[in-house]
């Protein structure tokens, strides 16, 4: 459900297709946005935690940084259109 919701939000772009079933969602940045500020933001602001993964984290594989999203057993859609809407709201 996670990629899903987040395939849609201006800006990002979805890791994977969107209907690929998997626990870890990453969102790559479209406009600039620098990752490790968004996600300070989304933690200080909307109490949502995600985790930045840097190009370091596969030198081979990454060209570039990415926010990892890996939403708990008991995230609800509610909670998934929050992230949406924050993620939306930094376009760069």
């Amino acid at each position: 459900r996670t990629r899903q919701v987040l395939a849609d939000v201006p800006g990002w772009s979805v890791a994977g297709p969107a209907g690929e079933l998997s626990a870890i969602t990453t969102v790559y940045p479209e406009a600039g946005q620098d990752v490790t500020a968004v996600g300070e933001r989304l933690l200080t602001e909307h109490a949502i935690v995600t985790t930045t993964a840097s190009t370091q984290r596969a030198p081979r594989e990454m060209t570039r940084a990415g926010l990892r999203v890996s939403p708990h057993v008991d995230c609800t859609d509610a909670d998934l259109l929050a992230l949406a809407a924050a993620l939306a709201a930094e376009r760069g």
